[in-house]
């Protein structure tokens, strides 16, 4: 549900510095040999590397991990954030940079969700459907929520599992706190100028 609030991480190689634990175990750490880094291999002859003097070493696994599903999630999550960013550039428009946020129409509410870039969705909030997600914009209990809006009990839990079942609100022990990011800027300019909103892509609206 958090991911695309984050920057995807880099995959970067270990090197194992000297003195350390894993140098001194390598056997240990599923090493098989270590070597010197490239940058030794030009920067020093060989009678200076083979006094092992050198600070950072490279290595050779004993056992290559059979399961690299970790390493297509973060290559696929750099590879959307990227996609995303090319859009913005192309547009121009603030907006396509944007991953998951809402507008605020004063009487019904816009959530765009670009969590998955192949499935773009567009919620559309009535009135009370709006109040209840705008009371969540804090972290609260759903005694304070159910106190403060005039609303029966069977529709509050009806519309907060909608929210949580598309991933807009986030709970935990009988609290909610919504997702979705403010764009804070005149309501007024991106509910009237159809051309500020994202439609290069033309995602269907949804009526919770």
């Amino acid at each position: 549900l958090i991911k695309q609030y984050l920057d995807p991480p880099n995959i970067c190689r270990l090197k194992v510095v000297y003195g350390s634990t894993i140098q001194q175990n390598p056997h240990q750490f599923n090493i098989k040999q270590l070597h010197h880094s490239r940058i030794d291999k030009i920067m020093f002859p060989q009678e200076y590397l083979e006094k092992q003097f050198n600070f950072i070493f490279d290595y050779t696994q004993e056992n290559l991990p059979s399961d690299n599903a970790w390493i297509k999630l973060i290559t696929d999550w750099q590879q959307n954030r990227k996609n995303i960013q090319l859009t913005s550039i192309n547009s121009q428009m603030t907006l396509d940079e944007l991953i998951f946020y809402y507008i605020d129409g004063g009487n019904y509410l816009k959530i765009y969700d670009k969590r998955k870039s192949n499935d773009i969705q567009i919620y559309v909030l009535n009135e009370i459907e709006r109040e209840i997600f705008l009371s969540c914009l804090d972290i609260i209990s759903y005694n304070d929520l159910h106190n403060r809006l005039e609303i029966s009990e069977n529709d509050l839990k009806t519309i907060l599992t909608d929210f949580e079942k598309n991933g807009l609100v986030y709970t935990e022990n009988n609290y909610y706190l919504s997702l979705p990011l403010s764009y804070k800027t005149s309501s007024q300019i991106y509910l009237q100028n159809d051309e500020l909103l994202p439609n290069s892509i033309n995602p269907p609206e949804i009526t919770i």
